[in-house]
């Protein structure tokens, strides 16, 4: 499990963190949008099923919104192939060489207009690597955690939340995740506290 970049807190009570890859790159924005042709997969120039984007191709385009100094070092993986309708998504990884973590990019279909597949993709931290983080924070409070459960996977885009409830030997608790957005690969994030 990747462990978190934590940065020094902006306001109080709020804490600002992030998770994500620490290498020297940037998606050019959380949010962004691409095109491709279904049922071609110019990675390997072979044809593929019409109503689908190969896994292969969608590896290929997400990697091309990643630039910096250290983008030649990211690697791609995605699921499998991103289905060609509206509302279809598609699960991918960014990895660094030598870095063990990971930033979790998903694939979104926005328009299909015959074979051109519009999509968007946001960067995005899990529910489960979000409690692992909360669950780190709170104790490193001096707060012993039983568990930690996060309502949501945290998206990039400014202003989305994710709750996480606290329990511990002493009672519950609650606070709540808000994204602040990304800095290249990194989600960045600040935790209040939500009774």
């Amino acid at each position: 499990m990747p462990r978190p970049t934590r940065q020094p807190s902006t306001s109080s009570p709020a804490r600002r963190a992030g998770l994500a890859l620490a290498a020297a790159v940037a998606l050019l924005a959380a949010g962004c949008s691409g095109s491709v042709s279904a049922g071609t997969d110019t990675a390997t120039d072979t044809a593929s099923d019409p109503g689908t984007v190969a896994q292969e191709e969608l590896e290929t385009q997400v990697a091309g919104f990643i630039t910096g100094a250290d983008a030649d070092t990211i690697d791609v993986a995605c699921e499998g192939d991103l289905d060609a309708e509206e509302g279809a998504s598609q699960e991918c990884v960014a990895t660094a060489e030598g870095d063990p973590q990971e930033t979790n990019i998903r694939a979104t279909v926005e328009t299909v207009n015959e074979d051109d597949v519009d999509f968007s993709i946001d960067l995005y931290v899990t529910a489960a690597a979000l409690a692992d983080f909360v669950a780190d924070y709170v104790e490193g409070q001096g707060i012993t955690v039983d568990s930690v459960e996060c309502s949501d996977d945290l998206s990039a885009t400014p202003g989305d939340t994710s709750r996480c409830e606290i329990a511990s030997p002493d009672g519950e608790g609650a606070v709540e995740a808000t994204s602040t957005g990304n800095d290249g690969l990194q989600v960045i994030f600040d935790i209040v506290d939500a009774g």
